[in-house]
């Protein structure tokens, strides 16, 4: 007598992988380095935009955008810049007193990875955020305030330099056809980071 085999329909969810591959991409590893690397800039931003509205004196939300600027410069160039892009760069000052500037990147056979995910959020901040302190900037020069433009030069040139030094770490030194087209932002680099960056040498032991 025959055997007879019995077949059984299964049901295949060809979009299972698909969707673990998207999650995979979409995670956050550093949920708190990608917090505070939008946390103090967004809120700089936010009060440039109300204190107009706000009664209190241009002198405190000065200081208020001054200290939230200065923390997101620290913060993105000392902990978000390695966390999420695996990114680096600082100045050295050695005992003769020249000063050199290094741009470092993470190798890719480097057993720790950049989540692709934070590492879009981490350039959308650096890229997009310069360009809105630059349009402020245009906009209280075109309406002559003198105040706010000193706000937005400070703002701009701090914002500007973590993006400059961001983008030579990921693209490498310049060659020196590319000095000329690099002039203007990396004098702006260096005047904004270098107070912020300087390392000083160790003395020497007597």
């Amino acid at each position: 007598m025959a055997a007879m085999s019995e077949s059984h329909d299964v049901a295949l969810d060809f979009g299972a992988e698909e969707d673990r591959v998207s999650d995979d991409r979409r995670r956050i590893p550093h949920p708190y380095a990608t917090f505070f690397h939008y946390a103090f800039r967004l809120t700089a931003l936010i009060i440039y935009l109300v204190c107009e509205f706000v009664s209190s004196p241009f002198i405190v939300n000065f200081v208020i955008i001054l200290i939230f600027l200065a923390a997101d410069f620290w913060t993105v160039k000392n902990v978000t810049g390695r966390t999420l892009a695996g990114l680096r760069w600082w100045n050295h000052v050695d005992a003769a007193g020249k000063s050199t500037w290094y741009f470092e990147s993470r190798k890719k056979t480097d057993a720790i990875k950049v989540a692709p995910y934070e590492n879009r959020l981490f350039w959308i901040a650096v890229l997009a955020t310069p360009v809105v302190w630059v349009v402020f900037l245009f906009v209280s020069l075109i309406k002559i305030n003198v105040r706010w433009f000193i706000v937005g030069c400070i703002a701009t040139g701090l914002q500007g330099a973590n993006a400059y030094g961001y983008i030579r770490c990921r693209g490498g030194t310049p060659t020196s056809s590319d000095a000329m087209r690099n002039f203007i932002g990396a004098q702006v680099f260096k005047q904004t980071a270098e107070s912020f960056t300087r390392v000083p040498a160790r003395e020497s032991n007597k």
